[in-house]
C-alpha cells in the first residue's frame, strides 16, 4: 500500500511535493505533525519536511490550482465568495513567527491569524485562498477588502458575504467603486440618515427601524457617510436571549429583505469549513516556526479539502497502519489525478 502511494506520487509534476503533503493530511487520522504524516505515506520525517519546504517556496502553485478549480466551478454555477477570520491557536507559540493574541476574558490566546476566502454556489463550497496577518502589517480590513474584490473580479463572482468586522466605511466604498455586490452584518451603533425621516441617529434607535407588532423585517435605503446603501433589520427569536434585532447592509438594489437574509445565512458555511479543516485536516496543528511554512501548511489543508470534495473518500474501519484511513489503490490514483 505504501509503495503504491510512493509510485503514484513520483509521477506527479509540478505539484508532487504539495500533493504528497496534502495526501498525508487526508490519510493521517492522528495529529497532523510530521512524524505521523510521514508514517501515513510510508516516508521519513525528512521527506515530509521537504514537501512542506517546497510548498512554502512555491505557494503560488497551490493558489493557482485552487483558483483554477474555483473558476471552473463558477463557470458551471455562478456563486458567491465568503470571507472570515480565524485564529489558529498555538499553545507553545513563542518561537513561531507572526503570532497574534486573541483576548478571551482575562486571558490571551496566542496563535496565527488567517483570513480565508471560500466560494459557494449556495450548496457546495470550495476553498479559494487565504492570507496570514501579523502585528505591524497594514490594516487587516483593508487587506481583506482588496483581497476579496480582486478574487471576485477574477472569477466573476456574484458577490461577497462577510461578517460585520469587514463592514468599514472604506471597505464598503471600495466594493461600490469596484461594482462588487456584498451582504454584510451591520453594527447597530452606526449613525445613519434615512430619506423621509428627520435627522440622523444610531440605526438601533432610528424611528425608521421601529418594528410594528408581528413585523419581522424592515428594509430601507439609508445614507451612511454619504454612501447610499440598503439596510435590512431582522427580528429573530434567539434560543437564550429572546427576540433580538440583527442588521445587514448591502448594495444589492432589487432583492427583498427575505432574499438578502436568506443569502446571508450562507455565510455560516465558512464556519463549518474552518471546523472541518481544523478537525479533519489539522489546520492549526503545524509546528513549523516560519510563518511562510505555516501559510503553506494552511494552503495544503485547503488543497486536501478540495481534493476530497472532488473525489469523495469514504472512511473505513480498516487501517493500513495505526491512525490512518485505508484507501484503495484506485482511490489513491484518483486523488493523484487532481494535480
Amino acid at each position: 500500500m505504501k509503495g503504491m502511494v510512493a509510485r503514484n506520487l513520483n509521477k506527479i509534476n509540478p505539484l508532487k511535493n504539495t500533493i504528497r503533503y496534502s495526501l498525508s493530511l487526508i490519510l493521517t487520522k492522528g495529529r497532523k505533525v510530521c512524524t505521523e504524516l510521514a508514517a501515513s505515506i510510508g516516508k521519513k520525517h525528512d521527506s515530509v519536511q521537504r514537501d512542506l519546504n517546497a510548498a512554502a517556496k512555491n505557494p503560488e502553485e497551490i493558489e493557482a490550482k485552487l483558483l483554477a478549480n474555483v473558476i471552473q466551478k463558477n463557470r458551471e454555477t455562478p456563486g458567491y465568495l465568503i470571507m472570515d477570520n480565524s485564529l489558529l491557536i498555538k499553545e507553545h507559540a513563542k518561537k513561531i513567527e507572526g503570532v497574534s493574541y486573541q483576548h478571551a476574558g482575562s486571558q490571551e490566546k496566542p496563535g496565527i491569524s488567517v483570513t480565508a476566502l471560500i466560494w459557494t454556489n449556495l450548496k457546495n463550497i470550495e476553498p479559494v485562498t487565504l492570507f496570514t496577518w501579523k502585528k505591524g502589517d497594514k490594516s487587516k480590513i483593508k487587506t481583506a477588502t482588496d483581497f476579496a474584490i480582486s478574487f471576485a473580479q477574477k472569477i466573476n463572482a456574484k458577490g461577497v458575504l462577510a461578517d460585520g468586522a469587514f463592514a468599514s466605511i472604506d471597505a464598503i466604498n471600495k466594493y461600490i467603486q469596484a461594482s462588487v455586490s456584498f451582504v454584510m452584518r451591520f453594527h447597530s451603533n452606526r449613525v445613519i440618515e434615512v430619506p423621509g425621516f428627520e435627522g440622523s441617529a444610531q440605526i438601533a434607535k432610528h424611528p425608521a427601524f421601529k418594528f410594528k407588532k408581528n413585523q419581522r423585517s424592515i428594509i430601507r435605503k439609508v445614507l451612511w457617510h454619504g454612501l447610499e446603501l440598503r439596510v435590512i433589520a431582522l427580528k429573530i427569536k434567539h434560543a437564550t436571549k429572546g427576540w433580538i434585532i440583527m442588521f445587514l447592509v448591502t448594495n444589492m438594489s432589487t432583492q427583498s429583505a427575505q432574499q438578502i437574509a436568506e443569502l446571508y445565512t450562507h455565510r455560516w458555511k465558512i464556519e463549518t469549513f474552518f471546523r472541518t479543516c481544523k478537525q479533519q485536516f489539522g489546520l492549526g496543528q503545524c509546528q513549523a516556526h516560519s510563518l511562510r511554512k505555516q501559510k503553506a501548511h494552511c494552503l495544503s489543508v485547503f488543497l486536501a479539502y478540495s481534493m476530497t470534495q472532488k473525489i469523495p473518500i469514504p472512511l473505513s474501519d480498516h487501517k493500513n497502519h495505526v491512525g490512518s484511513t485505508y484507501l484503495h489503490p484506485d482511490q489513491i490514483k484518483s486523488l493523484m489525478s487532481y494535480a
